[in-house]
């Protein structure tokens, strides 16, 4: 199974009405950040002993009370991967985030420009950006995998 669909490689994705707006568009903004705030919580999680079930359990209600909030804002998800597990994967997944918003950044920079074009340097910046986080949550999951660590999905 593929780990990209290649629908964002010119900078767009699809709001939950269909509607495709631009990587940059605030709602988009809005949604990676707190993504961004999940991983870097997964990754916190992840580095905490086991043991520790009053603050680890804490966390991970934290990290989906963000899903909850901007639930209506994303399509109805089936076994949405939480970040975190073992501290390599919850490593993945903040560049996976990092890598999202550098993306935001080089789309608005494109727009700007007027350089959203085939074979525009920025475009193939786009286009590689997006593919590189999907790399990066593949990543996290091989990682999970091979140390043994489950993943835990989002339960609305």
């Amino acid at each position: 199974m593929k780990a990209y669909t290649g629908g964002g490689d010119r900078g767009t994705t699809s709001l939950l009405s269909g509607e495709r707006v631009a990587k940059s568009h605030s709602r988009i903004e809005a949604c990676g950040d707190v993504d961004e705030l999940n991983c870097t919580l997964g990754a916190l999680i992840a580095s905490l002993p086991t043991k520790d079930r009053g603050l680890r359990g804490e966390l991970e209600n934290v990290q989906a009370d963000l899903f909850r909030r901007f639930e209506a804002e994303l399509p109805p998800l089936q076994g949405f991967i939480l970040p975190g597990g073992h501290p390599t994967a919850a490593w993945a997944h903040l560049a996976r985030t990092v890598c999202r918003r550098a993306e935001r950044r080089v789309v608005q920079c494109a727009h700007e420009s007027d350089r959203t074009g085939p074979g525009e340097p920025l475009a193939d910046a786009i286009a590689y950006l997006n593919r590189l986080s999907s790399l990066m949550f593949t990543v996290a999951r091989v990682s999970n995998q091979i140390f043994g660590v489950a993943e835990r999905t989002w339960q609305a």
